[in-house]
């Protein structure tokens, strides 16, 4: 059938033929039955080279015109031709041929499918001109990625898309806006035109141009564009006019919409949602008086996608740094000596409390503790305590405490200061070091250490949440960064939707780290949570009510034992924050059973020395604790990485038995199960 079918159509071949032939519809599954000689002028590759190779025709096509050819062949009907032109790759010359490839599709009686092409080269000026506009392409996406490789802040990097853009399409009016899908508000970012004339503005209507901002109503075409991910690019007038329009309330200027499109000779309206994790971040506004076709709409269209992922890691990095700007000046305000060091004991913050010089503190950055105490002509016998101290801690892995006499304004002070080794993976990242001027709190002990032990909480926290921030989010906004820079180096369809994917994993991994953290943060926030009186039977049958269904499918029970005191009385504690921490425990009883027995359950409420203790015991899978000791309460610490989980609810729950001036210890051993108790003060409610 093949030969028959060549002999009669051979004679109409004004250039190169190829015919792909099998059983399948899908075209592009099918091999190469045939491939005339004349190929190897424009291809470079004999026809016999390419069988050969087995690389199928559209292997040999331009990248940018892959997507274009296979989008055809998926919608040819049969018996049906369709002209295309594309560029073909000259695997000698390493240059572009342009074709004009008349496409049939045919199915024989044997039931076969017939794909035939007859191409021919073309030399237009339309196809020289999009051959540059390619390149032109490629090339402003390549600067604005080794810019944003540079670290160029998101304002230059958002200006150097308009005018990226203005140098592919001709547009005179474009904006970029930053969307806060939150209050549904669009902010000004930059503009490389205007789009009305700013002196008929401001002396016929009174309205400045930087509030002359689209609205954002309910159907109104920039919110859906937001809300749907979907671009608007239009040349049809009355559309034009409809979006002038919703750039104002003013009735006047609404009206005026058809003159300022005359006006102004808007010929192509377009916005553009730019979008991470399928959620709009930015939009980009602009207007020409050219008629774009669609070429050209697809070329903004893809260049704004590329420049997207470079535009998101920017403004990524840009809200870290404030997060951390934000830190600093919490660490600066707080009434206590903050110093933190490094591995090698090598100050890499210290807070203004600690040293009101900012000059001194910017050079004591670097320095170790001997050259700062050098530097600044200090006591070699404090120096001596100050390097004993830090070894200490260095060898022993423990927080080491000490009091210091230092005198300030004229009067001796006592200084009470302490080192905290910070580890990860059973490495030291960090030493974190505080001193409290605690003279008055002397007179009051007990006061005092419920002082410290806050402080210290809280700074460790903070201290966490910064490490979190700067090593959690670093290798998803890395590899962002990678992938933006390479994206269009994609051979394929197959490649460019597998990069595609790899930028959505890394981007969902950021989205999910960035909700963690605000959770957590939120919690540790908290301060308007009082304690109040209840009784603590109603509240442990509350959780037998709320686990039942489960327990009940695990054929078992929540079997609960109250000290008689707190089983007829009211106590006085935090309920909210108890409450959270038992269920915590139960879940992770449930989660982490044991399949081969069935689950035991059961909560312990005892008094102890005017403390009330709280015991969740379980015969699940229990834990290593001489492996995980360090990190059991650790944010992101997870022991059974077998289970669903995310390694936050110990964390969590540590840090609510905190706040109510808990402890919580932890007795486990592997395949037998665990027991979690926290204490905490509380009091009995005095009986009417």
């Amino acid at each position: 059938m093949v030969e028959n079918y060549l002999l009669n159509t051979l004679n109409n071949v004004r250039y190169a033929f190829y015919i792909r032939q099998g059983e399948t519809k899908n075209i592009l599954d099918n091999p190469l039955a045939f491939l005339s000689d004349k190929v190897e002028l424009f291809a470079g590759l004999s026809a016999e080279e390419i069988k050969r190779k087995e690389a199928p025709w559209y292997a040999l096509i331009a990248n940018a015109d892959r997507t274009k050819y296979i989008n055809l062949l998926e919608n040819m009907v049969v018996g049906e031709s369709q002209v295309i032109h594309y560029r073909i790759v000259n695997q000698k010359e390493k240059g572009y041929q342009w074709l004009r490839d008349k496409v049939s599709l045919i199915t024989t009686d044997e039931g076969k499918h017939l794909l035939c092409g007859d191409a021919e080269p073309i030399f237009t000026a339309e196809e020289r001109y999009w051959e540059q506009m390619a390149s032109k392409e490629a090339e402003l996406i390549s600067n604005i990625s080794e810019a944003a490789l540079r670290g160029v802040g998101f304002k230059e990097l958002s200006k150097l898309l308009l005018d990226s853009l203005s140098e592919i399409t001709g547009v005179q009016g474009n904006r970029f806006y930053l969307y806060d899908e939150a209050r549904k508000k669009l902010t000004l970012e930059s503009e490389s035109a205007k789009h009305l004339p700013m002196f008929f503005i401001e002396s016929h209507f009174g309205i400045r141009l930087k509030d002359f901002m689209p609205i954002l109503k309910k159907g109104s075409l920039c919110l859906k564009a937001l809300e749907t991910g979907r671009s608007i690019i239009t040349t049809d007038k009355k559309e034009i006019e409809k979006l002038i329009k919703e750039h104002t309330d003013n009735k006047t200027l609404r009206r005026a919409a058809p003159w300022a499109r005359s006006f102004l000779n808007i010929k192509t309206y377009g916005i553009i949602p730019l979008m991470v994790n399928e959620t709009a971040f930015g939009l980009v506004e602009f207007t020409t008086p050219k008629v774009l076709g669609e070429a050209q709409i697809a070329s903004i269209k893809r260049f704004t996608t590329y420049v997207s992922f470079a535009l998101s890691k920017q403004k990524v990095q840009e809200d870290l740094e404030r997060e951390r700007d934000f830190y600093e000046k919490l660490l600066h305000a707080t009434p206590v000596e903050i110093v933190i060091m490094d591995e090698q004991g090598r100050y890499e913050f210290i807070n203004e409390y600690a040293n009101k010089d900012a000059e001194v503190r910017k050079t004591v950055i670097g320095m170790t503790d001997r050259e700062y105490y050098l530097h600044q002509n200090r006591s070699v016998d404090d120096l001596h305590k100050r390097e004993k101290r830090f070894t200490q801690a260095l060898e022993t892995q423990k927080p080491v405490s000490w009091e210091d006499k230092v005198e300030k304004k004229g009067q001796l002070r006592t200084v009470w200061r302490k080192y905290t080794p910070l580890y990860r993976g059973g490495k030291l990242y960090r030493m974190l070091g505080y001193g409290v001027d605690i003279t008055s709190l002397k007179k009051i002990e007990a006061e005092r250490e419920a002082l410290i032990q806050d402080l210290s909480i809280r700074i460790a926290e903070q201290t966490e949440y910064n490490y979190i921030v700067s090593h959690h989010l670093r290798a998803p906004v890395a590899s962002l960064l990678g992938l933006t820079g390479i994206t269009h180096l994609a051979s394929s369809p197959e490649e460019q939707l597998e990069m595609l994917s790899y930028v959505r994993e890394s981007a969902e991994q950021l989205d999910s780290v960035l909700r963690d953290l605000s959770y957590v943060l939120t919690l540790k926030s908290e301060s308007n949570i009082k304690p109040e009186e209840f009784y603590i039977k109603e509240l442990v049958e509350g959780l037998e009510n709320q686990y039942k269904e489960e327990l009940k499918e695990l054929d078992t029970w929540l079997d609960y034992e109250i000290d008689k005191n707190c089983r007829r009385r009211q106590v006085y504690s935090y309920k909210s924050y108890i409450e959270n921490i038992l269920k915590t425990l139960i879940s992770n009883a449930i989660v982490y059973r044991a399949t081969e027995r069935k689950l035991e359950l059961k909560i312990l409420v005892e008094d102890v020395e005017d403390k009330l203790r709280i015991s969740v015991k379980d015969n699940g899978l229990g834990i290593d604790l001489k492996r995980h000791q360090k990190n059991l309460f650790g944010l992101y610490k997870r022991f059974h990485p077998t289970h669903p989980g995310r390694g936050l609810g110990l964390h969590i729950a540590k840090n609510q038995v905190n706040r109510i001036n808990g402890h919580i210890n932890v007795q486990s051993a592997l395949n037998k199960g665990s027991t979690f108790s926290f204490e905490f003060p509380y009091r009995l409610v005095e009986e009417e």
